[in-house]
């Protein structure tokens, strides 16, 4: 009975957060569009060669493959790039990440703590270590790789461009992200793909 109130009120949230979500995607695209924002702002890079991943997962285990399916989605992302000849940087927000990028060797640029409620100031935090790149040209591009939650039974895996803005109408998938669809359904007791 509490996991079933608490998934009423994280549902409620959620819902309640989208307007939000694509008000703020609208007031960005429209910043960037009025001509005082710098140049590289806004767009969809045609060949980006460094690019960074900002994977996020959460800090604890015990939910079925929602940190397997970010994190898999994330090293076929960086791995696909790499074989084109991109440079990738990553940043992880939620522990768990953490042992997945160190047991596979992968370096991590920053690395983040969430919680159960995230905060603003960790939006600023992860803000901070990777806009001053984009904005100094040290990087092209600035992609997201998490989940949506569509329902309590389905969550879906995917790749976000971040930076450049998209301009209206545009794919919220960059070149070469890799945007799989997963259903937590799918997955067994062990976190397993079934």
């Amino acid at each position: 009975l509490i996991a079933a109130s608490q998934m009423v009120r994280a549902q409620g949230r959620i819902a309640g957060s989208r307007p939000y979500l694509s008000g703020m995607e609208r007031v960005l695209a429209d910043v960037a569009n009025d001509g005082t924002a710098p140049e590289r702002l806004m767009g969809v890079p045609e060949s980006p060669e460094r690019v960074a991943v900002i994977a996020i997962v959460s800090d604890r285990g015990l939910c079925g493959g929602y940190n397997a399916f970010v994190l898999r989605a994330s090293e076929r992302l960086i791995r696909t790039g790499e074989q084109a000849g991109r440079q990738y940087s990553l940043s992880i927000v939620g522990k768990k990440a953490i042992g997945y990028f160190r047991f596979r060797g992968r370096p991590v640029a920053q690395s983040f703590n969430t919680t159960a409620r995230p905060q603003y100031e960790l939006a600023q935090q992860i803000a901070a270590a990777v806009v001053p790149q984009f904005l100094a040209g040290e990087t092209d591009l600035v992609q997201l790789v998490s989940t949506r939650f569509m329902s309590a039974g389905t969550q879906v895996v995917e790749t976000r461009q971040i930076l450049p803005i998209l301009p209206p109408g545009a794919e919220h998938a960059a070149p070469g992200a890799h945007v799989p669809q997963v259903a937590p359904a799918a997955v067994g007791p062990d976190g397993a793909e079934a």
